[in-house]
């Protein structure tokens, strides 16, 4: 309570004058920048510029994501101003980002001197939505306006790219060929005869998961509070796109979530607590048009590839049978304190699973240790408390979607953005519903 009295009285003193909202003109459109990289630079769109970010070799700066260049450059800048330095320290301190980046600076030194592990993993994943969230929370309405626009876009061009790739059998952005089993041996996907779409965000994994991210935060915003005809149109585009990209698990979780919010908001109906208002006409008319939607794709053959998937997964499932295999195997030094020995690559090649260990709770187990991995999942959840202080408790719908989504992958282990992708689309379809 006496938090949220200080805090409260901080911002009415911070709204006394206009131009002590939000951040200064240069500082906002470096975080522009910074958003625009984000969601649209990809480890193979960075490849096309000459930044090797996602292959081998090159300097230790390239391996870094450029957005958390960008990010740094914003906070620096934004010290420059008149009171930059009290908002940026209210920030990190006050409302409590502070413990976040400290617990992710002292895993990337764990990491750099007791594991001897490459730490632009932990930097790019973990330390970056810690950059971005103290950022988000000095912007006024009108930033995150525009932030928002930014965001839709970006997101209506992954789904138009995925539909050119899905029809033409071709990626727009080349695929960056990595050697995973450390022989030589240059894999290549393609070689299999199965193509999926990439879309904008680089992966099928990771598009599907952002679009399906997306649908769950719209739909949330539809069941319990009120959705933008533009997060309609979003969220349709992004339903389409996804059986392009074809990541199963995002796709399945994503209308389990559909379904729960559907059986809450119907039971807040029942108990005569619905807070917003439906009209029947439109519901009617609105299903009757996803129905023939869908009917109209699966003539199309836009389902079929996913349908293969399914019936055919390739050895995928048999992959997460492997990384528990790999768990049981490791010691129980090895299991608090990490990959102490550097064995775990040794590991993955000798049992066949050279991409990665592809359930990510496991993945972090075996990289960092029990220890680091339980410090950095409490810090994270204490983060997104306070967006859900901000924003309401609606943000835990796409929070607990977006970790048990992740959660069937490499996730987080490797150089990942999707976690600071998460925070942006949580923080800037909810503030500016708001």
């Amino acid at each position: 309570m006496t938090e949220k009295l200080t805090r409260n009285t901080y911002n009415a003193s911070m709204l006394n004058v206009e131009e002590q909202q939000g951040l200064p003109k240069w500082s906002y459109i470096l975080l522009f920048i910074s958003i625009l990289l984000l969601l649209g630079a990809s480890g193979d769109m960075l490849a096309i510029f000459g930044y090797n970010y996602a292959g081998d070799g090159g300097n230790a700066l390239e391996k870094i994501h450029p957005s958390t260049l960008t990010l740094i450059l914003t906070l620096l800048a934004f010290l420059a101003y008149p009171q930059g330095e009290e908002k940026i320290s209210y920030s990190i301190f006050k409302l409590g980002v502070f413990p976040y980046l400290f617990v992710c600076f002292i895993s990337i030194v764990y990491t750099q001197v007791v594991l001897g592990l490459p730490v632009s993993g932990l930097i790019v994943s973990w330390f970056t939505p810690g950059l971005l969230l103290v950022l988000l929370l000095q912007l006024k309405n009108t930033q995150i306006k525009y932030l928002s626009y930014l965001m839709h876009g970006l997101l209506l061009i992954n789904t138009v790219m995925a539909i050119i790739e899905y029809k033409t059998g071709t990626p727009l952005i080349p695929a960056v060929l990595i050697d995973y089993t450390g022989s030589g041996e240059i894999v290549d996907m393609r070689d299999w005869g199965e193509m999926r779409a990439s879309g904008l965000f680089g992966h099928p994994l990771a598009s599907t998961l952002i679009c399906a991210l997306y649908v769950v935060a719209s739909f949330s915003l539809i069941c319990f509070k009120q959705a933008s005809r533009l997060q309609y149109f979003t969220m349709l585009h992004c339903l389409l796109a996804m059986p392009l990209l074809g990541g199963r698990t995002s796709i399945a979780m994503a209308f389990v979530f559909v379904g729960l919010m559907s059986l809450v908001r119907f039971w807040l109906e029942l108990m005569g607590k619905g807070s917003n208002y439906f009209n029947i006409i439109k519901i009617k008319l609105a299903i009757t048009a996803v129905v023939i939607a869908l009917i109209v794709a699966f003539q199309m053959g836009m389902f079929d590839q996913l349908i293969d998937r399914i019936e055919y997964d390739n050895g995928s499932g048999y992959t997460r049978v492997l990384a528990m295999q790999i768990l049981a195997d490791v010691s129980n030094l090895e299991l608090f304190l990490g990959d102490i020995y550097r064995s775990l690559g040794t590991r993955q090649v000798a049992y066949g699973t050279i991409y990665g260990i592809e359930i990510f709770w496991v993945g972090m187990l075996l990289t960092y240790g029990l220890i680091i991995s339980l410090i950095l999942f409490y810090f994270s959840w204490k983060m997104i408390k306070l967006l859900a202080d901000e924003c309401g408790l609606i943000v835990y719908w796409p929070v607990i979607f977006f970790f048990v989504s992740m959660s069937s992958g490499v996730g987080l282990v490797v150089k990942n953005v999707s976690f600071s992708i998460l925070l942006l689309v949580v923080f800037c379809l909810y503030k500016f519903e708001k």
